[in-house]
């Protein structure tokens, strides 16, 4: 080392440095592909808080709001997850982390807690922090003990539990239980999420044998779980990529209700409940050779978050879609939304997606996310509305504030331009309801509904129900008296 310093010094002349080696640049296909990876729904989720954004500089140098996407598992795990989907793609961990997008967050910086994420994900993963906190040398994820208990090359009754030739969950039992006989555990302290009237984090002191027969009903019901979650996600992108001219795939979801603000209000305004329903929508449809998509919102008055509701939206936005594609060109509608009973799954909604035909003259058809996995794009559009809305009324403060939600469709109408909006009236709402009335009283509840995830009419009284959206079984309901 000293010599080269010499021959350096000689060479160069005094402080000289060696040449520094060349880096090796990424290319732009796998930066895309990273960062196309950390915006994925199976990785991060979107906010729905209208405080959950982050400003980014776009090429002009003008400033962009950003909702915020909540990464839902550590940057590791990422990692590994993104190397096993795409193990071609030559790049190191600490390139990948650097190449996370600003508006992708990690668990805690304030406000994450926000996010609705599934609680059987999670009750599984902290009983697994709780096993990992017995040994510093014992570390394992949900997926190695899911790969454990399923078959090499995995069919449907594997993640279905009904195939009799995938390992025994008796193999992950016997490991932990040889795990905490070595380390003399007894009883095992861990944090879980319990749900009465509300949902609660509790830490929890079990015995061992308690704790392992909890783990092993967990796990199984998490390999059906954890499939169905990526399966329908799955079968979203694959509807996206393949849409056909004149089918449009609707994502549509409630948002939290908007609660109107005033500069300088007076005490009693600040406990007053008026607030507006906004429901998005996003529409993706195919022009030529392109997907684009199309942002819908419905602002309502009237506060029922309902299957009428429902019904009245979908009413605004084929009229939306037929105004600005033409009649004739919309044939066919895929709707995607999560598995919200009140809303979505449910009798009444299954009858009238058997009549959406009749109603609308458009052929449609109703898939569902798995449950506390329907978290999609229209969930930032809400928060982008409540955001900017209440920004505008607190900078007006002597007229001009937005006050009803006549006032916020107004002015989401005139300002945001990059969506369209409808708004409903309470009248609306109750003439819809009574024209459904007679309807509903024929339907008929599907047993077994939870466990179906794909519903498609077949007439007005008979509709094919599937446990996921690309299964080749399925079973023909009846749905009408």
């Amino acid at each position: 080392m000293a010599r080269k310093a010499k021959e350096l010094q000689q060479d160069c002349g005094f402080g000289s440095s060696p040449n520094p080696r060349p880096s090796r640049t990424l290319s732009d296909s796998v930066t895309s592909d990273v960062i196309a990876f950390y915006n994925s729904d199976e990785i991060s989720r979107i906010m729905p808080g209208r405080k959950d954004y982050v400003t980014i500089r776009n090429t002009n140098g003008e400033k962009d709001h950003i909702q915020k996407r909540l990464i839902l598992c550590n940057l590791k795990e990422a990692y590994v997850q993104f190397k096993s989907e795409k193990p071609e793609v030559k790049v190191g961990f600490t390139k990948f982390a650097e190449l996370r997008p600003k508006h992708c967050i990690v668990v805690g910086p304030p406000g994450t807690h926000t996010v609705c994420v599934c609680k059987t994900h999670q009750n599984v993963k902290l009983m697994l922090a709780g096993i990992n906190s017995v040994s510093r040398s014992y570390k394992k994820s949900y997926h190695d003990f899911l790969k454990k208990i399923t078959c090499e090359t995995p069919g449907l009754p594997c993640y279905l539990n009904e195939c009799g030739n995938c390992p025994k969950i008796d193999i992950v039992i016997n490991e932990i239980e040889q795990l905490f006989e070595e380390n003399f555990v007894e009883n095992l302290t861990y944090s879980r999420w319990t749900q009465t009237d509300r949902s609660t984090l509790e830490n929890v002191v079990m015995p061992s044998e308690e704790f392992i027969d909890i783990l092993k009903e967990s796990l199984e019901k998490l390999k059906t779980h954890n499939f169905i979650a990526k399966e329908q996600s799955a079968y979203m992108q694959h509807c996206k990529i393949n849409l056909q001219p004149g089918e449009f795939l609707v994502l549509g979801d409630f948002a939290e209700n908007y609660a109107f603000v005033v500069q300088d209000e007076i005490q009693s305004f600040h406990w007053n409940n008026n607030q507006a329903t906004i429901h998005p929508f996003v529409v993706y449809y195919r022009d030529e050779n392109e997907i684009k998509h199309l942002s819908f919102v419905v602002i309502s008055e009237d506060l029922h978050h309902n299957t009428v509701a429902v019904h009245l939206f979908q009413h605004k936005l084929i009229v939306k879609l037929k105004s600005e594609f033409g009649s004739a060109n919309v044939k066919r509608i895929i709707y995607f939304s999560d598995g919200a009973s009140a809303q979505y799954k449910n009798k009444s909604n299954f009858i009238n997606l058997t009549h959406h035909e009749n109603d609308f003259e458009v052929k449609a058809e109703w898939h569902f996310f798995a449950s506390s996995h329907g978290k999609n794009p229209c969930d930032g559009l809400g928060g982008t509305i409540k955001r900017l809305a209440a920004r505008t009324s607190l900078q007006r403060t002597n007229t001009g504030h937005i006050l009803t939600p006549k006032d916020l469709y107004e002015w989401a109408h005139l300002t945001l331009k990059s969506m369209s909006f409808a708004f409903c009236t309470i009248q609306e709402h109750e003439n819809e309801k009574t024209n459904l009335e007679s309807r509903f009283k024929t339907a008929i509840t599907i047993h077994g509904t939870r466990q179906f995830h794909a519903f498609i009419p077949l007439t007005t009284k008979r509709i094919q129900c599937k446990i996921i959206s690309r299964s080749e079984n399925m079973a023909t309901l009846k749905i009408m008296h």
